[in-house]
């Protein structure tokens, strides 16, 4: 999980890959966890990089990019 306050919480779907959960947070971080497919609810992926808070973030809808913006002031793109 994060260390910080939980800012966003974002479910993607369709585009014929698994969903997606992808939450943000003060902790600067944008965290990504399959959904449905992830008994162990293993993370995905940990997107660092930020370096304030992260306020939200969207999954492409084939599921291969998150897009974050943050209290930095930077939207960053994540492949």
């Amino acid at each position: 999980g994060h260390s910080g306050r939980i800012n966003s919480l974002s479910v993607s779907g369709g585009g014929g890959s698994a969903p997606l959960l992808t939450a943000t947070s003060s902790d600067f971080t944008v965290k990504v966890w399959p959904l449905w497919v992830n008994p162990a609810r293993e993370l995905q992926a940990e997107l660092t990089g930020h370096t304030k808070g992260v306020l939200c973030a969207k999954v492409s809808v084939d599921g291969r990019y998150v897009v974050s913006g943050g209290l930095d002031g930077s939207a960053r793109l994540w492949d």
